[in-house]
């Protein structure tokens, strides 16, 4: 038998005293209920305070995001959306990133880059080259996909290097049609807002036939010594002296907007291909216009323009295969903008 003998705490009841006596179990009962309802009070008032403060929180962090984010996109605005550095922003861009260049650059990234120089060129009369795509923004939250290009580009005559940047929007993802309204060294604004720009009108479905190359009034330069006819009819050719004017194969090398309009129609066959773009020559070129200017002109300003564009594509020992291209190019008058509308089919039996 346990000999041990329970001793109340101080102040602590005598259960037994408690038990014989009901009127005092109930004084103890009711001092017991007391703290309880202390206690409810005192949490539902703590509950309201510690609520009141993550509110008055929430509202500082809110405050401070606003700030913040304001704080970026008037950077963004400053730099017309070239300079956005997502990592570590204030705000999330669902469809938007940023990418670097460098020799690991996608080709279309290039292609757009060059279209970029081949406008400011015309525009400006100078000749910068392509030296190196330094990084790009692609913002593809809805069609069109716009491209922001930062890039080095050179002077070949004086070796100098200059920032530029370009944008160019691509209206779709399987054929030439995309426009470019923004090409300038970085840093220089122009006064003009630019605005979005697109041709509206559709590539002739069929490469013009012998007959219509002949009429001068509407094509009055040929490049090359044949060009080829109907699509239908690949073995006839047209005589150089139905036009008036021919340019030697040193013209469209000079002239190299010609070349790359190629390169980016061919590239638009298939974007998903690994192209070389060294395989490619140009075999004839014509061009239409409706603007009686000399060729000049034509070659070295930026016109309203389609240049019709017969090219070879060599594929090794599997021989070569032929091609043709139509490219409109449309100009903007107010703004500037330049918009490239192209196609390119295989020429039947060609390979």
């Amino acid at each position: 038998m346990d000999s041990t003998i329970k001793t109340n705490q101080p102040g602590e009841k005598n259960p037994d005293e408690l038990m014989s006596n009901p009127a005092q179990l109930n004084v103890v009962d009711s001092e017991y209920r007391r703290p309880t309802r202390s206690y409810r009070r005192w949490e539902k008032k703590h509950k309201a305070r510690c609520k009141a403060q993550r509110e008055e929180i929430a509202l500082r962090e809110e405050e401070t995001l606003r700030k913040a984010e304001e704080l970026f996109w008037r950077k963004v605005d400053e730099t017309d959306g070239f300079d956005i550095e997502i990592e570590g922003a204030p705000c999330r861009f669902g469809g938007m990133s940023v990418h670097k260049g460098g020799a690991d650059c996608p080709l279309v990234v290039q292609l757009y880059a060059k279209v970029g120089l081949h406008r400011y060129n015309m525009l400006q009369g100078t000749n910068l080259h392509l030296h190196e795509v330094e990084k790009y923004v692609l913002v593809c939250t809805f069609m069109p996909v716009a491209y922001y290009i930062t890039l080095i580009a050179q002077d070949p005559a004086t070796s100098s290097f200059v920032v530029f940047q370009t944008q160019v929007d691509q209206r779709d993802l399987g054929q030439m049609d995309f426009s470019c309204f923004t090409s300038r060294p970085k840093g220089i604004k122009s006064d003009i807002y630019p605005k979005q720009f697109f041709d509206a009108k559709k590539l002739p479905e069929k490469w013009p036939s012998e007959e219509a190359f002949a009429d001068k009034s509407r094509f009055l330069y040929k490049v090359g010594n044949t060009l080829m006819n109907d699509i239908d009819n690949v073995a006839a050719l047209i005589s150089p002296s139905l036009f008036a004017s021919q340019l030697q194969k040193s013209d469209w090398e000079e002239h190299d907007w010609i070349h790359l309009y190629m390169e980016i129609v061919f590239f638009y066959r298939d974007r998903w291909l690994n192209h070389n773009m060294s395989d490619l020559k140009i075999l004839d070129v014509v061009l239409e216009t409706s603007e009686n200017l000399p060729y000049e002109t034509v070659l070295k300003s930026l016109r309203n323009v389609t240049v019709y564009i017969r090219y070879d594509q060599d594929l090794g020992a599997d021989g070569v295969c032929k091609h043709i291209a139509i490219v409109r190019r449309t100009v903007e008058p107010t703004t500037q903008c330049v918009c490239l509308l192209g196609d390119s089919q295989l020429v039947p039996d060609s390979v």
